[in-house]
């Protein structure tokens, strides 16, 4: 389950090709367009802060806002998006596992915004 989040994350996400079980950073600047710049053979979001505050940092780059804190369940985690002075919320869990959660929230964030 964790192996498929991950690459979920990859694509979804953070932008990026799975190739032959190796996930590859495409980079949108180089020329040709589908020019590879590099191998990301360890990222796992849903295991690692570090993997998973790449995924944070992506949500942000993407123009989601995000919320975070501790209820009597868990944590809570909220992406969502700032639509002039409106905040459409877009996707919210809770859990005990903070990188696990972000992953699972990003995911659901992006497949909602995409579905709007």
């Amino acid at each position: 389950m964790n192996e498929e989040l991950n690459n979920a994350v990859a694509v979804e996400v953070m932008g990026w090709t799975i190739s032959q079980g190796d996930i590859i950073e495409l980079d949108e600047n180089a020329r040709p367009p589908n020019f590879i710049s590099g191998t990301v053979k360890y990222f796992h979001p849903s295991k690692s802060i570090s993997d998973a505050w790449q995924v944070v940092e992506k949500m942000q780059e993407r123009g989601f806002l995000w919320l975070m804190g501790t209820v009597d369940d868990g944590i809570r985690l909220r992406f969502y998006k700032k639509e002039g002075v409106v905040m459409t919320e877009n996707y919210t869990l809770v859990s005990n596992s903070v990188c696990h959660l972000i992953c699972e929230v990003a995911l659901g964030a992006v497949r909602k915004k995409e579905k709007e």
